[in-house]
C-alpha cells in the first residue's frame, strides 16, 4: 500500500511539472505584456499632462499632440500583436512578412521619450 502511495505522489508529481511550467511561463509573459503597455501609456499621460500644461506654446504643443499619436499607434501595434499571438496559438493566423523601415522604426520609438529627457 505503501509503496503505491509513493508511486502515486511520484507520478503526480511527473504529471504537474509541466503544467506549473506553462503556468509559471504564462505568469511571466502577462507581467512582460503588462510592462511594454504600461510603458506606452506613461510617454502618453507624461505627454497629455504637459499639453494641458498652459506654458508650452506652438510647435512644443504639436510636438507632444505628435509624441502621444504615434506612441498611442505603438500601443495599438503591442495589442494587435497580443491578439495576433492568441491567434496564432489557435492555428487561426496567416503570415506575412514585409520589409521594416529600421530608421522610421527607431525614430518612432525613442521620439516619444524625449520630454521625459528634457
Amino acid at each position: 500500500m505503501r509503496c503505491f502511495l509513493l508511486s502515486a505522489c511520484c507520478l503526480l508529481k511527473w504529471v504537474t511539472k509541466s503544467v506549473e511550467k506553462t503556468w509559471n511561463e504564462q505568469k511571466q509573459f502577462i507581467a512582460d505584456a503588462s510592462h511594454e503597455l504600461k510603458t506606452p501609456l506613461t510617454v502618453i499621460m507624461t505627454n497629455a499632462e504637459m499639453l494641458n500644461d498652459k506654458s508650452y506654446q506652438g510647435s512644443n504643443r504639436k510636438d507632444l499632440a505628435k509624441n502621444i499619436l504615434s506612441t498611442s499607434k505603438r500601443m495599438r501595434g503591442l495589442v494587435e500583436s497580443l491578439l495576433e499571438l492568441a491567434r496564432l496559438d489557435d492555428n487561426k493566423a496567416q503570415i506575412s512578412l514585409a520589409d521594416i523601415d529600421l530608421s522610421k522604426l527607431i525614430n518612432d520609438s525613442i521620439l516619444p521619450f524625449e520630454p521625459l529627457f528634457f
